[in-house]
């Protein structure tokens, strides 16, 4: 019976950890994506009508994506800091 429980304890901890690589993975994933979407939005821009036609739209897209990368950021010092608060408990 106790080999059982320890087994439960071991795969419990091996699925925390790979969730936890998967968040890792994912959080990188999406901050490349806000950022190539910067990139290519800028390339989209017209800067000698940069409030007109398709140029707004790129300036509206280039917005949300940086919101995107404040709320990943947002995200990555939300976990350090409940990283810290665990190790002093």
């Amino acid at each position: 019976m106790p080999k059982t429980k320890n087994n439960h304890s071991k795969l419990t901890k091996f699925a925390t950890a790979l969730n936890l690589c998967k968040m890792k993975i994912f959080k990188i994933l999406l901050s490349l994506i806000s950022v190539g979407l910067i990139i290519y939005n800028l390339t989209q821009v017209n800067f000698n009508a940069p409030f007109e036609g398709d140029s707004i739209i790129a300036f509206i897209t280039i917005l949300a994506a940086m919101c995107a990368l404040v709320l990943l950021q947002i995200l990555r010092i939300s976990e350090k800091i409940e990283k810290q608060s665990k190790i002093k408990k």
